[in-house]
């Protein structure tokens, strides 16, 4: 919606400046929605993630020293290597 931008950013972006009768609909559903988010109490208990094998972690910790790619002595540059592959 080009209603909803600040004047700098729809200048930013040349968007043409918006009738008014889109500005205060889209202002007071961002007011709705505010009050509809803030309107659930808050949880009693802490939201506990289940197990998601997509994010990895260090549960022994790291050092920075080890993060990273180690190519081996000789070998050259291991993404020159997979762009000659691709071609």
């Amino acid at each position: 919606m080009i209603a909803l931008p600040a004047e700098p950013l729809r200048r930013a972006f040349r968007h043409p400046e918006p009738a008014a009768r889109t500005v205060s609909p889209a202002a007071n559903a961002l007011r709705l929605r505010a009050q509809l988010v803030c309107a659930p109490s808050p949880r009693e208990l802490a939201h506990q993630p289940r197990p998601n094998p997509e994010i990895r972690s260090y549960p022994a910790g790291f050092r920075i020293s080890r993060l990273g790619t180690f190519p081996t002595a000789g070998a050259g540059c291991p993404v020159a290597a997979a762009a000659d592959v691709d071609e």
